[in-house]
């Protein structure tokens, strides 16, 4: 028997696929929330001339959770963000190995809920910086707060250190001109 086809539109340009829907919808996520919501919780849409299923619910990822193979083109354009050898670009043996050498151990159940208080922590910290920004009638940055957040949460669960006061970590991020 022929297999099922994925549901979802065709594409709306034989060369770019869909990805001029996904600008006319906002974002990759705006137009991934409406294809899921017209077409269930796995579907496909077209990246440039290749289609590309999307699983948006975490049953239909939990049943494809195995596979080691990933499309390669489909994130060609962060490679200059990411380098070449991301482990984003690797696949077959060389993806397992790595899956089993450093993110099993990493993300395992038990990792991440040691993570939590950390997130905790800085969560209630951002929050107590928006609320005495608020009493203050002053303006709430949250570009660069979530990024200063966000630095300090990775520091602190993927390097295990501590960024300094809220300044000196906004140093850091401007140096890096994020």
């Amino acid at each position: 028997a022929a297999p099922a086809a994925i549901p979802g539109p065709p594409p709306s340009d034989k060369v770019m696929g869909n990805l001029g829907d996904m600008a006319a919808a906002g974002s990759l996520h705006e137009y991934l929330v409406g294809l899921h919501n017209e077409h269930g919780p796995v579907c496909g849409f077209h990246w440039g001339p290749g289609q590309v299923v999307s699983l948006g619910c975490p049953d239909a990822f939990k049943q494809v959770r195995k596979l080691i193979d990933r499309p390669v083109p489909l994130f060609a354009l962060f490679e200059p963000l990411l380098g070449e050898k991301s482990m984003q670009y690797a696949n077959g043996e060389d993806f397992a190995w790595r899956k089993q050498s450093y993110l099993r151990p990493s993300f395992s159940n038990s990792a991440l809920k040691g993570m939590a208080p950390v997130f905790e922590g800085i969560g209630i910290e951002g929050l107590g910086m928006w609320e005495a920004a608020a009493q203050a009638g002053r303006p709430v940055e949250v570009r660069g707060d979530m990024l200063n957040l966000s630095m300090k949460a990775i520091a602190a669960t993927a390097l295990g250190t501590e960024l300094g006061h809220n300044d000196e970590v906004t140093k850091l991020r401007e140096a890096y001109d994020l």
